[in-house]
């Protein structure tokens, strides 16, 4: 096994955490955008004095500190295991072929996970599907 270099891996920590801490919550909330640009600053049916407050019920609403965690463990973690992988077998691969990896993992997981629960639900109620 490959031992990387500090400064490698501290670059991949840091912008994984920047793209979970920060990123993330921007893009989540990505169509209250104009309303806070425009100066009004409400979330649904709440109005907020000042655009620091409502970012703060924002992120308390989307649950801050545990969307970014669950985002950094169950989508940036196995992304990056599997880039490291196939790099370390000198075959490095294209952002689609991760993608395409990453996506059959996740499908796989899923089927094994949910594949009771689906086929309950095909056998008491196929007409649900």
């Amino acid at each position: 096994m490959k031992i990387e270099n500090k400064d490698t891996m501290l670059r991949k920590t840091i912008v994984n955490l920047l793209l979970a801490f920060i990123l993330l919550p921007m893009v989540v909330s990505i169509r209250h955008w104009s309303n806070w640009l425009n100066g009004i600053y409400k979330i649904d049916d709440a109005y907020y004095e000042t655009l620091a407050e409502c970012i703060h019920k924002y992120h308390h609403r989307i649950a801050y500190p545990f969307l970014p965690v669950m985002f950094l463990i169950l989508i940036l973690l196995p992304f990056q295991l599997i880039k490291d992988y196939f790099s370390e077998k000198r075959k490095p691969l294209s952002l689609l072929v991760k993608s395409l990896v990453f996506t059959v993992f996740y499908t796989v997981c899923y089927a094994f996970l949910a594949g009771e629960y689906i086929g309950y639900m095909l056998k008491s109620n196929p007409m649900s599907f």
